[in-house]
């Protein structure tokens, strides 16, 4: 959620008349707060939101009667027909930019998330893993809570509604859940505001001018982004977890210290969760999975990053991003069958696989990154070939550090984020978590801490559109 007055008082009344209300209403408060949430972004994304909801319900409830009658074929046909008109309208959407005629088409804010849930929906009725919703209210809040309608986490319908379900349950003076929630926002806020909004500056200014730069500050600038893009989402994540704890509901945790990954398996297990699984369980496991041999694991796995790809973008450099994963992905496949009798693995031996799996990702989020695919492929030339840095550009360098002070605090906020992953990691739980283990003293000096760092350090304010977070974009 955007760092705004807007957001604050829209966020305060939400919570006191969710609070305020009989407790069997809380649901449609939670409703009608998310569509006002929606039309202030864009009354078109509302309009886009309603109907494909209606789709859904009307499919799901098709597909349920079916399946109760022992219709499998009318099922199927359903699954199908709906299957078919969420498919083809993210894809034309995602696409319309390249069709002269359409070319004014965009995809509507949160499209990409919510259609993925609504086939994951659609499917799982007609596995029989859960059963229609009834309630078009409690449908229509799974695909539209405003938390997460940006840019996610992709969630379960059933595990969704079940907690939509539970919300009489929830207290309002509940210190640890407030205590955690808080947590999730200032860490959220500090991840976007303070790292990823700052390095963003100076990763624009390489990006736009690597013509001008040396080897060394392109190197700088893919590791930059690399930060950038995880702290951006991550922080974007922990808003949606931290301001739906609040109102006592849990969202999948999108990320798990990503960067700490041995290989590069591990690091889809740990990088943008909700996608990785949803990517397994309605692409990988239909297609087969591993369980036909070597050769079609391998051809399972790069469908499905090429998929990945696609859905991020419809320029070259998201396709040539999503090949980068296949082929990383398809070499782990190979390596790890090989190295299966080797149970045991030593420090320098997870030391080099997290080395070489961070090199590997931050070598593919350039084309992520980039504006183009020849664009990525001459920054990639020039971080070999262009010597020492550019004297053009060290001069633009040395004014942004005379114009900000932020710029020299950057690399004590990263390892800051270092710092918080490698804790995350080690306790195996999220840095917001593993405050609430501290002794209350601590952990709101920490808090205090953060307040202050996002006030000085953050950028906002005019000039600056702290509600542009990169994922809004896919």
């Amino acid at each position: 959620m955007a760092f705004s007055l807007y957001t604050a008082v829209f966020l305060i009344s939400v919570i006191a008349v969710f609070f305020i209300v009989r407790k069997e209403a809380r649901p449609l408060v939670l409703l009608l707060a998310s569509v006002s949430y929606i039309y202030h972004l864009n009354g078109r994304a509302l309009v886009v939101l309603l109907v494909t909801t209606a789709i859904v319900y009307a499919f799901g409830l098709l597909i349920q009667f079916f399946k109760d009658k022992n219709r499998n074929r009318s099922a199927g046909a359903c699954l199908f027909a709906g299957l078919f008109l969420l498919v083809f309208s993210l894809s034309f959407l995602k696409f319309s930019s390249r069709i002269p005629m359409f070319s004014k088409l965009i995809v509507p804010i949160g499209f990409s998330y919510y259609a993925f849930q609504a086939i994951g929906y659609i499917v799982d009725i007609y596995n029989g893993k859960i059963r229609a919703e009834k309630n078009m209210m409690y449908l229509a809040l799974y695909m539209s809570f405003f938390p997460k309608f940006v840019s996610g986490p992709i969630e379960r319908e059933e595990d969704f509604v079940a907690q939509i379900k539970e919300l009489k349950e929830v207290r309002f003076l509940d210190e640890q859940r407030l205590s955690e929630a808080f947590g999730y926002i200032l860490y959220g806020y500090f991840m976007k505001l303070v790292v990823a909004d700052n390095l963003g500056v100076l990763v624009t200014k390489l990006f736009n001018g690597y013509r001008d730069s040396g080897s060394l500050w392109l190197i700088i600038g893919s590791l930059s982004y690399t930060m950038q893009i995880y702290c951006d989402f991550a922080g974007y994540s922990a808003l949606a977890v931290g301001v739906s704890r609040i109102f006592g509901i849990n969202l999948v945790q999108n990320f798990t210290s990503p960067y700490m990954a041995v290989n590069i398996s591990d690091f889809w297990r740990r990088w943008h969760r909700s996608l990785s699984m949803w990517l397994r369980d309605y692409v990988y496991i239909p297609l087969g999975g591993n369980r036909k041999g070597v050769l079609r694991q391998c051809i399972n796995v790069a469908i499905v990053f090429i998929l990945c790809g696609i859905w991020h973008g419809n320029g070259l450099n998201f396709l040539a991003w999503g090949m980068l994963h296949a082929i990383y992905s398809v070499i782990d496949v190979l390596v790890r069958r090989r190295r299966n009798k080797d149970k045991a693995k030593s420090f320098l031996s997870e030391l080099k696989g997290r080395f070489v799996t961070f090199c590997c990702a931050s070598f593919a989020w350039i084309f992520f990154g980039a504006s183009g695919l020849k664009t990525a492929v001459e920054y990639c030339i020039a971080m070999v070939t262009a010597g020492s840095a550019g004297t053009t550009f060290i001069a633009e360098y040395n004014e942004l550090c005379n114009e900000t002070t932020r710029t020299n605090f950057m690399v004590g906020f990263i390892l800051i984020v270092i710092l918080m992953d490698v804790i995350s990691y080690k306790r195996n739980k999220p840095f917001p978590v593993v405050l609430q283990d501290l002794a209350c003293g601590a952990r709101y000096l920490i808090y205090y801490l953060m307040i202050i760092t996002i006030i000085i350090f953050g950028l906002y304010g005019p000039g600056y559109s702290a509600s542009n977070f990169m994922y809004m974009n896919f």
